[in-house]
Parts: structure tokens; sequence; C-alpha cells
């Protein structure tokens, strides 16, 4: 997903080889060559990546529904960014860039396996003593705010297929209702028609999967994912499709709602299901020392401390249904969504029309 994320560097090696190894990253990020040929190669490489991106609609939806969101705020400067300011960024730039956000307070040193912590915070005291604090006054740091828009571009010539995401209001890390959003995520789940794994969504178990998939017969999803990005002081939660052109409505309205549903009728059972796959996911990432290293820093930059796996289990065994319908009510329902899409949109409805199916009326 093409997102803000934390920039990592990462280094592997033998119990002999780990004061090497930090004595390696501390220098490749406080005296970066930053050679002109080296520059050069990397300018051709982020292109060639750009335009991959570009024809990836997942990713240029992801990336746009920020812009939509967040406007002139920094969260909706383009990530993916065009191939111009490419071509422009010089060595200046890039000492600048480094001078100004690989500071003291934005870095994390991580080391996991068969390490001894006192021998690693002496080493980085001696290996990363010059990186100071940043300098002066931060930049202002307001919360972004939220813009339900829409940003579409139709052209019906690009078909059979359209991509559409939606997208709410989400929380940030620090969010008390930041698991129970890990959750609903879970319960939202996802599809692919072209690999529908063991369980085909006929027979899928995830009720809105399993509505889609049925759907005339034959199913108005071909592919369908939900999302839900945490930063500083906001987030995003919705999701993502890919539909063939005469089933947008019906792929829209299914999963507008699904999300809709889960601020009335929730059961049990579905928690339990989405609970047992959220841990799953949770946990399969841990199963290697990059996973956990990498989920250590996140943790770190975003909460201060790291959140054990036990701590996480605990929390996540607390929501009940009840707490999703909570959360979801306060959160979700009758909220402000923004739309992005790209394709044969002639099916797709307005905002108004869309933004009309965050709530039920039900007597």
């Amino acid at each position: 997903m093409c997102t803000g994320q934390p920039l990592r560097f990462y280094a592997k090696t033998t119990k002999d080889g780990i004061f090497p190894c930090i004595d390696i990253l501390a220098d490749s990020i406080l005296n970066p060559s930053l050679d002109a040929d080296e520059i050069e190669k990397e300018r051709i490489r982020i292109t060639q990546d750009l335009q991959a991106v570009n024809q990836s609609y997942e990713e240029l939806l992801y990336d746009k529904v920020h812009t939509a969101c967040y406007r002139d705020c920094s969260l909706g400067q383009t990530v993916i960014g065009p191939e111009e300011n490419v071509a422009t960024i010089k060595r200046d730039h890039m000492i600048n860039y480094l001078y100004n956000n690989f500071t003291a307070d934005r870095m994390v040193l991580v080391a996991v396996g068969p390490v001894d912590h006192g021998e690693i915070v002496k080493e980085a005291e001696k290996k990363f003593a010059n990186i100071r604090p940043t300098a002066g006054p931060r930049m202002l740091e307001e919360k972004p705010y939220f813009c339900a828009s829409e940003l579409v571009y139709r052209n019906d010539d690009m078909g059979p297929t359209a991509h559409i995401a939606i997208a709410y209001e989400g929380v940030p890390w620090r969010s008390p209702d930041h698991i129970t959003f890990m959750l609903m995520n879970s319960i939202l789940g996802s599809y692919d028609k072209k690999n529908e794994g063991l369980v085909p969504g006929l027979q899928s178990a995830n009720r809105i999967t399993q509505t889609g998939a049925t759907r005339m017969d034959v199913g108005c999803f071909d592919y369908y994912t939900g999302f839900n990005i945490s930063y500083k002081d906001t987030g995003l939660f919705g999701f993502y499709i890919a539909t063939d052109e005469v089933a947008v409505e019906h792929a829209v309205g299914d999963l507008m709602f699904g999300v809709t549903s889960f601020s009335y009728s929730l059961t049990e059972e579905e928690v339990m299901k989405a609970k047992r796959e959220l841990k799953t996911n949770f946990f399969s990432g841990l199963d290697n020392t990059t996973g956990v290293a990498e989920d250590i820093g996140r943790q770190i930059l975003a909460y201060g401390r790291r959140l054990s796996p036990a701590e996480f289990v605990e929390r996540l065994d607390q929501i009940d249904s009840q707490e999703v319908q909570r959360v979801a009510w306060n959160r979700l329902h009758d909220a402000e969504i923004t739309m992005t899409g790209v394709g044969p949109l002639h099916g797709l409805l307005q905002l108004w029309d869309l933004r009309r199916q965050t709530w039920w009326w039900r007597y």
C-alpha cells in the first residue's frame, strides 16, 4: 500500500557481527556518500517504480484518497509524486532532508535476537551520540482536517473493470478505539474472485463477502479489501473495490451496507471469527526477526513503548459485539465519507447518495 510509512534500514548478522552492523548502519545514516552516479541510478529506479505504481489502480486510489480526504494538509500531498520532482531532486535537497528529518527524536534503534540490551544501548550511545534532536521550532502541527469529497475520473473506454475507494475518518494510533478499528477491518474482510482459496465466496462465513459473491447469481465483486490506516492524530478506514462496470452500484452498495451494519446488527460469531483472523495475521507478521523489529520500531514511534503480543491479545479479547457497535455508531454512523474512482463509472452513485447509506431508517 502506498502510504507515508516510516523509513526503515535493516541489517541481519550473526551474534559476532552485531557491533559492526550497528557501525555500518550509523555510518550509512550519518555519513551518506550521496554520490552523483548513485543518485542518478536511484532516479532511474524510482521513475520506473512510479510508472509501475501508476499502473496499479489500487495503489493509485490509496494515494488519491489521501488527496481527497486531506486536501491542503501534509497528508494530502501525494506519496507517489510527479516524475518531474524526481528529475529535479539534487544532492542539496537530500542533505537538507536528512538534516531536518534524521533527528534523535524521530529515530529508533531496534535489535532482535541473541542480544544484550545493555550492550546495545552503550554501542548506540557511542555510534549515534552526534545525532541531534530537532533543531528549533518544529513545523506547525495541526490535526489534518478530514474533508468529505469526491475525486473520480470516469472513462468508459477503460472498461470493463471499474475501481473505487471509499474512506471514512478513522482513528490515530493512540486512540482507545484503535484495536476496535483493526477488528472492524477484519470483519469487513477481503475477497478475490480469481483466487478464492479453500472457501469460495459462495460459502464464505463473512456475510459481506457471501452477499456480494452471490449477488444476481454471478456476484458483483471481482476483488475488494478493507483498509485501516492510522497516523499520529488521524486515520482512514474504508474499502477498495474492483468490479465489472455493470455491477458498480451493487458492489459499492453491498460494502456500504456492510460497514453501516456494524452500527446496528453484529453477532458474537462474526466478532469471534474476526478476532481469530486478526490474531492469525498479527502473529504471522512476527514469525521472523525482521517482522518483530519492524513491529517494535513502529510501536515505539507511535506509542512511545512496545505493545506486547500478550497485551494486544488481552485488549482484543475484551472487545465484544456491543463494543464494536458502540465504536461504529460513534465513528462511522451518519459520518462523512470520501469517494475516489477511476474507469467506467457510469453506474457509480453521486457522493450525496452514498452519504445517505451511512445510516438506516428503521422502525
